[in-house]
Parts: structure tokens; sequence; C-alpha cells
């Protein structure tokens, strides 16, 4: 019985014997399905799926390739949803160091890989998988021998600056190309590749291997173990003929630690940073202003901004600021020149210590210590735009074309990097400026006259529609200026409107405006202790055209604060009515919903030339905390009311006491 044999068989039993192990066949998308491994990342990224049972979660168990010998090479790390989107894909990441040989190799997945959130657990699934990766092909020489190396590998090593590589080999005739690769192992991480086929050595040639790792200076960390990867290629060709890796000479594998006293880190982590990095655009210079929220106090010593091979920019200390305790940095660029300069993204490192001296443990690796951040998009240096047609604000019968300049009235061109589009009133795009100058000499003025539809047609700007409309331009869509001394343009949004007046008689609104409820989780005129939400049943699928409503006092129509509007997950005939700040203090209260803010889905997608939406709204809730709790519930009278018991209750519907009750199929709250 081989092993692949005996593998199975053993897999087969613990599934039977193991009663809390469920079944399961994962779909492999890598390795392909051919199951013929012939490339690197096959082996060191495996992928797939499990589709049923559909709700499983990956466990600390790592899946595992063995070989023909019976070795296990266990993942270094795994992952569920890598990609963010589809919970039933998995991904798991192996040591390459570890393969050694060609030959056959089975895929396992021991049991508990996988478990349900009942605690089941998945059994043990086996496959099979053939190598015949060009970098594990058998070696050239059964008798290849290193005979000297400096710097010596198998002991401690402290900094490489300019470090040459000195080889000595018993088969140097033999060998055209060398690579070195060196991992750190304590953070799974390649930290240097670097070979000698730039040298010019060619085979034939018994002189010694020797090459100078140049760049910058590489630490080895006390606290950090290292494996040396050396691979000798016979070097002919650097590629085959169907691009296949040069054959192996040989392989040599070396285990070190490092020597150089590593730094002492803290255990303090920087929590949050306002405003989110990535997402905010900063627009205006008092928005240049970062605040980051630390787990314990620490001291902020440095803040910075990298300008790539141009340099640093290191900000004033008094820029930077704290609360009492220090668990909270400011970060104020308000006034910065250099800030106020910007018309790009801007990032941002920080340099912390703990109050102990202790420095945090940076995110972008342990040579810099900082606490590297995304970037922000930054226009203060921007160049500011205008639309001369449509003018900012103005009403037009018709628009067929667009037209922009720059504030300052300088030539500017289109940059290729951005979009500019014209939206409604509900954020939809309903039509992307196409650019169409024929030449990309920079002009005072550029005008747009076609526009790419969503269905991806190209065709001239006609726009006569009735309603409100916005044009935008995305941040950097023009530049000014060459090479250091361009400056790209500032993100904008120009609203205007459109009359109607050519699109034709549209619906009377009369006749329109006829789309009312039917019930409501509380009645029109009902008291209660507190008002923070209620819903509306409509009699067919709603949309909403708007999402906000007002309330105001009864008595004298002041405003009271403004209610959000939310179409029901669950329901699609439902709208729910929350109030942004729930009123509790006595008073009658009207809720008032504009007219032409709920539709049916036609009103709302043909921008009301279809469908049918709703008069204005207004219901009075009277708010008494003494006397509530006696909250009228709309039903119909034949409707039966059960408490959540199930009891019959004999009271009418708006006079139910507090609780929850079951009013013919639904379950309402009395509060």
């Amino acid at each position: 019985m081989n092993l692949k044999t005996v593998i199975i068989s053993a897999g087969l039993v613990a599934c039977a014997s193991g009663a809390s192990a469920f079944n399961w066949q994962p779909v492999v998308t890598r390795p392909n399905p051919s199951q013929d491994v012939t490339q690197a990342w096959q082996a060191e990224s495996i992928i797939f799926y499990c589709n049923d049972p559909a709700e499983v979660t990956a466990t600390d168990v790592m899946p595992v390739w063995i070989d023909e010998d019976g070795n296990e090479i266990k993942a270094v790390s795994g992952q569920q949803n890598p990609n963010g989107w589809d919970t039933h894909e998995f991904s798991y990441d192996f040591d390459f160091s570890a393969f050694r040989s060609n030959g056959e190799y089975i895929l396992s997945f021991p049991e508990g890989v996988l478990v349900t959130p009942d605690g089941d657990k998945s059994a043990p699934v086996q496959i099979p998988y053939s190598f015949d990766i060009p970098e594990l092909a058998a070696a050239m020489f059964d008798d290849f021998r290193i005979l000297s190396l400096s710097p010596d590998l198998n002991e401690p090593q402290g900094i490489w600056d300019e470090q040459e590589i000195r080889i000595n080999t018993n088969h140097n005739d033999a060998i055209g190309l060398t690579m070195l690769t060196v991992k750190d192992l304590t953070d799974n991480e390649t930290i240097l590749i670097s070979s000698n086929f730039a040298t010019g050595r060619t085979p034939g040639n018994s002189s010694e291997i020797a090459w100078t790792i140049g760049g910058v200076a590489r630490k080895f960390y006390q606290e950090h173990d290292y494996q040396a990867e050396i691979v000798f290629y016979n070097g002919k060709d650097q590629r085959g003929e169907n691009g296949e890796m040069t054959p192996v000479v040989a392989r040599a594998y070396y285990n070190f630690t490092g020597k150089v006293e590593g730094y002492r880190y803290s255990q303090a982590e920087l929590l949050s940073v306002t405003p989110e990095p990535g997402v905010f655009t900063i627009t205006k210079p008092e928005e240049a202003v970062f605040v980051y929220t630390f787990s314990q106090p620490v001291t902020v010593y440095k803040a910075e901004t990298p300008l790539g091979s141009a340099g640093i920019t290191v900000y004033p200390d008094n820029c930077l600021s704290s609360n009492d305790d220090k668990t909270v940095w400011t970060l104020d660029l308000s006034t910065n020149p250099f800030m106020l300069s910007q018309d790009a993204s801007v990032i941002i490192n920080i340099y912390a210590r703990d109050l102990d001296g202790s420095q945090l443990r940076g995110n972008s690796g342990s040579e810099t210590n900082a606490c590297y951040q995304f970037g922000w998009t930054c226009e203060l240096g921007a160049v500011s735009l205008q639309v001369t047609t449509p003018p900012e604000g103005e009403t037009l019968d018709e628009l067929t074309f667009v037209t922009v300049k720059s504030a300052d009235g300088k030539a500017m061109e289109w940059s290729w990097s951005g979009e500019a589009y014209i939206v409604n009133i509900l954020n939809e795009r309903i039509g992307t400026l196409v650019y169409e100058s024929s030449s990309d000499r920079a002009e005072v003025e550029v005008t747009f006259t076609t526009w790419r539809t969503p269905d991806g047609v190209e065709e001239p700007i006609h726009l006569v529609d009735e309603g409100s409309y916005a044009v935008v331009f995305d941040h950097g869509c023009f530049i000014q200026g060459q090479q250091y001394d361009a400056r790209v343009s500032h993100s904008l949004i120009s609203q205007f409107q459109i009359s109607g007046a050519l699109a034709g008689p549209g619906p009377n609104p009369s006749e329109q405006e006829t789309f009312l409820y039917t019930e409501s989780s509380i009645a029109d005129g009902a008291t209660v202790e507190e008002l923070s939400e209620f819903y509306l049943i409509f009699p067919e699928e709603v949309a909403l055209a708007a999402y906000y409503a007002d309330v105001v006092n009864a008595s004298d129509s002041e405003p009271a604060g403004k209610a959000d509007l939310e179409l029901d997950m669950e329901d699609w005939n439902r709208i729910n009515v929350k109030l942004q700040t729930p009123l509790k203090e006595s008073g009658t209260y009207k809720v008032v919903i504009p007219a032409r803010t709920i539709g049916t889905p036609a009103f709302c997608e043909s921008d009301a030339k279809q469908g049918i939406c709703n008069p204005e709204i207004i219901l009075t809730f009277m708010v008494d905390p003494a006397q509530g709790g006696t909250a009228q519930i709309a039903a119909e009278s034949n409707e039966t009311i059960h408490d959540i018991s199930g009891r019959h209750v004999a009271a009418p519907a708006d006079k139910l006491p507090k609780g929850i009750y079951i009013i013919g199929e639904k379950k309402v709250i009395v509060r």
C-alpha cells in the first residue's frame, strides 16, 4: 500500500468515527484542477471554496502538503474571505523553501480546518497532486559541495552594508547564475533577493563566485530568526526555450539569528485617525487637522511627509499637541506652508514612544518605526475651477454643452486622470463628459459637447428634462504648467436647474400625488410617552425621491428636528420614519413629509414622469411622559388581537396598554 492509499484510508476512518465531523468537498481553484503543479506560486498559495455547508469559519488548523517520504509542510498563514466579498473562499500560504524535490504530493485538509456555527468540525480530505516545478528539479551533481562561504551563514549576522558575498564550490565551472534569498522567519517576510548574474560570470569559469550586495543597509535583529537560501543555476541561458528557469546545479540552506540589538517596542497602539485616511478630501486649510488616538499615553515626537526621491518634509514641533493624559494627539497643519501648497495625495508618518521611552511598533516596518497611514487627497494648492456653462445656480431650458475654466484665468489641459460628469438630484450619473480636443495644447476654456450615457453610448449633450442637476469634476481632471511646476485642478460640484419648458407637458401633480399610506404603526393623533420612530405601510412597493421629513411644534410651527426616511429591506411596501433626535418633552408635534417624497419605483426611476407619489403627509402626535403608553394602533376592526403569549385580547386596537401584540398577522409594539 503506497503513501497516498494510507493517507486517504486514514482520512475516511477519521470521518466515520468522528461524530462531530461533517463531510465536505473543497473546490480548489489553486492549484489548478489538472492537479499538476508546475509553478512555484501554485504550491506557495492555495485557494479553495467550501460551498456546503453554507456557514463555516476557518480555525487554527492548517492544511498540509505531504511529499512522497511522508514529510509534512504546514501552511504558515491563512485567511477567510481574502478578497472581502465571499465568506466561502479560503486562502493559505506556505513557505516555498520547505519544498525540496519534485514528485507526488498530497494536499491534506486535517479534521477541523473549518467549523460550523454549531461546533461541527470538517472531516479530513486529501487530494493528490504531481509536482514538476523547475525550481525543484533534481540537482546536476550528487557530489556538489560548498567549500567556503563568506560571510559564514551558520553564525549570527549583524548589519550588511555593501556586503560582499564570496562562495567557492567544487563545481564552480558549471555555475552561471547564483541567487541568494534571505527570509525573516519571525516576521514571515523576504528581506533580500540578490544574484551574481549581472557580474558577467559565464559557464566554464571555475573562479570563486563573488558579488557585492548594495543598496540600503540591512539589519539582522537579535529577536529574529532568519533563513538564507542559495540556488546555483547552470546559466547557459537565463531562461529556456519555454521560459522555464535554467537547470539547477544545487541548493543550500542556512539558518542564523540576528545580533543587532533591536528596538524595545511599546505595547501601545494607534487606535484611530480622524479624518479617516483614504476617504477624506482636504479642501479648506482648517480641514488639515489630524487627530490620533492611542491605547495608552504616548509622546509623538515627530511627524513627517515622505516625498519619494525628493526627500522628506518634517513638520515643526509646534504643530503637535495632546490632551492632558497624552492618549489623543493633534497634528494641526492648517497654517503650514508645505501643506497649503499641496494638490495631490498627502501621506503622513508619525513617530511615537510611550512614557517609558519604548518605541511604538510601526506599521511600515521596523526600519522606520513610523505609524504610517494611507494618504488624504489634498486640494489646498490645487487650481480652482469655474463652470461658465451652465452658470452656477442658473435655470436653463436646455443644456447642449459644458464649458469650464480655471478661476485664475490661466490655460489648462485635460490630464486624463479624472472624470467629469452630470448627476441628477438623486446623485445618479446621467452622462460622463467626453473630452474631444484634437490637440494636447492648453486652453483657457475647455468645452464639452458630447457625453457618454450610462449604457456606454456617446452622443451629443442634450438635457431638457425638468429637475435639479450638477456638473461634477473629479480632483485632478486638469493640469497647469509643466513637470515640476505642474498643478492639478480642484474637485468641483456646480449645480444648475433645467426648467422643463422644452420637454413638453409633464404629469399633472393633482393626478400624480395620490399615493397614500394604509397603515401607521403609531396612529395619527396618538399620545405617546416618547416619539422616536414609527413606520408607514403603503398599498404597493415604494421608493424614495428624498430621505428626510420635518418635525415641528404644532403650536407655532417652529422646527423641532428632522426625521430620516428609510426603505425597509424586509418589507418593500414599508417606509421607516426615524427621528434624528427623539422627542421626550411634553407637547404636540407634527411630522411633515413633503409632497413628492415617497412614490412608486416608476415615479422615482423616471424622474417623476411616470407613476404616482405622495401628497404632503402630516401626522400629529402628543408626547406626554406621564400619560403616554396607550398609543393608538391603526388596525381594521375585523382584525383579531392576541398578546405575545397567544391569548386573545378583547380591548379595541386603539386602547391597548403597553406591550407587544399580534394584530392580524403582524407584530405591533405599543409604547
